[in-house]
């Protein structure tokens, strides 16, 4: 029991961190689009860009392996492609699309400039 408790807590961390960093890439991702950063800030935001990347690739092959019942599709995948390849697969089965319907429409849609961070 220990040891499951053990791997939820991090689960739920890691997802977590990877949620914060989701929602600062995101705001350098708008100041970008307005033309604001400058060489000095894309510096400053590099590690946060590396970190948040592996971050999301193991999401993809851990808990989003487990929340969606299958592996990634290809060894590089990031959640978001997941959710995006599910959101557009008319054959994606109905647990899939309901479970990726909800994680972009509270979690993700509204940080990202384009309001539809998933499609």
């Amino acid at each position: 029991m220990k040891a499951a408790a053990i791997i939820a807590a991090w689960a739920v961390i890691h997802l977590w961190l990877l949620w914060y960093l989701y929602i600062l890439v995101m705001g350098l991702y708008r100041a970008n689009l307005d033309n604001r950063l400058t060489k000095f800030t894309k510096l400053m935001a590099l590690p946060a860009l590396v970190v948040g990347f592996v971050l999301d690739w193991l999401a993809n092959w851990t808990v989003a392996t487990v929340v969606f019942g299958e592996p990634p599709e290809s060894p590089l995948e990031l959640v978001t492609a997941r959710l995006t390849r599910y959101l557009s697969d008319p054959s994606t089965r109905r647990f899939r699309v309901v479970r990726a319907q909800w994680l972009c429409e509270n979690l993700l849609d509204f940080f990202d400039p384009r309001g539809a961070h998933c499609r």
